[in-house]
């Protein structure tokens, strides 16, 4: 079924302007000063209730089954329930900041949905190579100006790491027709574009997303002459793209080092310890604090019981997976490996040779950022995850009929 030409009732929907508008919106952020926390708000957050509510305005959107509905009603209540026995039992609590990330996280939970119920209802068609590609260029040109701006003068605001996994978010969409395994050139596009998007992330001194981009590169270029063999060995297939991001990672401190703008920079051995003594705390926290956790936005509480990293400032884990399981305890544990799976869910809903791309853009992130806020990456994963269930709906067997 081609989603790139289907609209709900024959009807000609403006999808190119819902796809502009969302993808502004996840580059769009405005930081934000209120007492006692920092905070910036992405245009994505009042963009897609605008379009949601045009949609359901027009009879082009339903409300989701009654079996979503509760399961997020039951998610929103528990998130909402657990700040509020934090605020009423725990001591020491910074308010501010427990309501911060209480709202960012509802906020999520809601707009992944109306993601989820746009893409099922293909309000939102895989957008086509050009339509992509144009955004794409444009954006490297912005943000490119931009972080060589922040390199030559004093730093500004700049969401490094947003920006950066946007423009990668960007290149798996150029992928997303298949095209590429069947035409040289348009694998060569691709890669070329990647590289840009690499250099641009460089520049934004985000070496992580660096060495995730040029992972994706690579993937492109071996990807549809080793198809056949790579679908079958997921292990062999997941150990070389980890070499791959490392090595992309080690590459962005290399081209860093050579440069004076550049060299703001972290090392790679710093990077690495200072994730390794947040992820330490956070599993201490888990155990120490069991079975409630810290509470959202308390990760503060165990960072100044190192020196190093309470001078440095640090609120997050830089991990999604622990950062759940620190502050929410048990019920993190359950959210994460339930995240888990709806990543995993999604990853499905990709055809196979598109997997490790998910897997690159969407995993590792994850594991080294706190990059579950990343609008870009949510709305990519809501359009797998409405593949994965369109499909296991169309396969599923029939009533009264034997299954094959």
């Amino acid at each position: 079924m081609d989603e790139r030409n289907i609209s709900p009732g024959g009807e000609n929907l403006p999808h190119s302007i819902i796809w502009s508008a969302i993808l502004l919106g996840a580059f769009v952020h405005i930081p934000l000063s209120l007492p006692g926390v920092n905070m910036q708000i992405a245009a994505f957050d009042f963009i897609l209730p605008t379009i949601a509510a045009w949609a359901f305005y027009t009879g082009r959107l339903v409300l989701p089954s009654r079996r979503r509905l509760i399961i997020a009603g039951a998610i929103l209540g528990t998130l909402m329930a657990h700040s509020l026995c934090i605020y009423i039992l725990k001591t020491n609590v910074q308010l501010a900041w427990l309501l911060k990330e209480t709202l960012k996280s509802v906020v999520l939970v809601v707009e992944f949905n109306i993601l989820l119920a746009l893409a099922s209802r293909l309000l939102m068609p895989l957008p086509s190579f050009r339509f992509c590609g144009s955004i794409l260029i444009f954006a490297i040109i912005v943000v490119g100006l931009l972080a060589f701006q922040m390199l030559e003068t004093e730093p500004f605001f700049f969401a490094r790491t947003v920006y950066s996994l946007a423009l990668a978010g960007l290149l798996f969409l150029l992928t997303v027709d298949g095209v590429w395994l069947q035409s040289r050139q348009r694998q060569l596009i691709i890669a070329g574009a990647g590289m840009l998007v690499t250099v641009v992330a460089v520049l934004s001194l985000s070496k992580g997303i660096a060495g995730v981009s040029l992972a994706m590169v690579a993937w492109i270029v071996v990807g549809g002459l080793t198809k056949r063999y790579v679908s079958t060995r997921a292990t062999t297939v997941f150990l070389v793209l980890s070499l791959i991001v490392i090595a992309g990672v080690g590459a962005a401190k290399l081209v860093g080092s050579s440069f004076d703008l550049l060299q703001r920079m972290d090392s790679v051995e710093r990077s690495i310890s200072v994730r390794l003594g947040l992820w330490s705390l956070s599993f201490n926290a888990f155990f120490h604090h069991f079975p409630w956790g810290l509470g959202l936005g308390q990760f503060w509480e165990v960072v100044i019981t190192d020196i190093n990293l309470a001078r440095e400032g640090h609120r997050y884990v830089h991990n999604s997976f622990f950062s759940l399981i620190a502050e929410l305890g048990l019920l993190g544990l359950v959210f994460a490996i339930g995240l888990f799976g709806v990543l995993v869910a999604a990853m499905r809903g990709w055809p196979p040779m598109l997997r490790p791309l998910f897997v690159l853009l969407i995993f590792a992130p994850l594991m080294i950022h706190d990059a579950h806020s990343v609008r870009m990456l949510m709305l990519v994963t809501a359009l797998g995850l409405a593949r994965f269930l369109t499909n296991s709906e169309s396969v599923a067997p029939r009533s009264g009929q034997p299954e094959i």
